[in-house]
C-alpha cells in the first residue's frame, strides 16, 4: 500500500535500464512534489486495478 501523496510508477520495458527509469520516475517526483515509486509491471490490469499511476510501456 503505498502513502498518500506517492507517485506509482511501472515498467514494461527492458530490465537491464531499470536505473533510468528509477531516475525518471524520482525527476518526475520532485517536479511534482511528491514521493514516488517504481516497480516492473506484471500487468496492464495493474492499471484498471488502481496499483499503479503511470507505465513505462
Amino acid at each position: 500500500m503505498s502513502k498518500p501523496g506517492t507517485l506509482r510508477f511501472a515498467t514494461f520495458l527492458a530490465p537491464n535500464v531499470f536505473l533510468l527509469y528509477q531516475f525518471m520516475a524520482q525527476y518526475v517526483g520532485e517536479k511534482l512534489g511528491l514521493s514516488t515509486e517504481i516497480r516492473v509491471g506484471l500487468s496492464f490490469d495493474q492499471f484498471s486495478h488502481r496499483e499503479v499511476d503511470v507505465g513505462l510501456i
